[in-house]
């Protein structure tokens, strides 16, 4: 390590110039990778339909709806929970329940 006539003249000044030159190349590969990683992540905007049917599906009844992604990118291993609240019970004693 040295800068043309300007070098570590012991042992000691080149080991500490030899870590210095792998730290500036370590942080400087992990700023980017951390860069990288974070404006290279897909996200996803979904929509869904502003009506849906209820009607019967392998002898049950199902609610049914569209959702679509509203990005140009594909979704891969897309998951999705759908809870559905509903209220029940007499006039004045309502509570709601929730179904997964």
């Amino acid at each position: 390590m040295g800068y043309g006539n300007i070098s570590p003249s012991s042992f000691g000044a080149n080991i500490l110039s030899t870590i210095e030159a792998l730290a500036g190349l370590l942080s400087a590969a992990l700023g980017t990778g951390l860069l990288f990683g974070r404006f290279s992540r897909p996200s996803a905007r979904i929509a869904f339909s502003e009506r849906m049917l209820v009607a019967p599906y392998q002898e049950r009844t199902s609610i049914q709806f569209r959702i679509v992604n509203l990005r140009p990118n594909v979704l891969m291993e897309l998951n999705a929970n759908l809870v559905l609240m509903t209220v029940e019970g007499p006039p004045g004693a309502m509570t709601r329940k929730s179904r997964r």
